[in-house]
């Protein structure tokens, strides 16, 4: 994660900031749904 943090930092490009927008909805979205099946069982 932190390689990745550098990584947009040197790009500093605002494609950089969508992935790492898009990586971590995504990230949150996998978590809430593991969550959501662990409570249901």
């Amino acid at each position: 994660m932190l390689w990745l943090w550098r990584q947009c930092e040197r790009m500093s490009r605002p494609q950089g900031w969508a992935f790492i927008l898009l990586f971590c909805s995504a990230f949150w979205l996998s978590v809430l749904l593991l969550l959501c099946l662990l409570i249901r069982e």
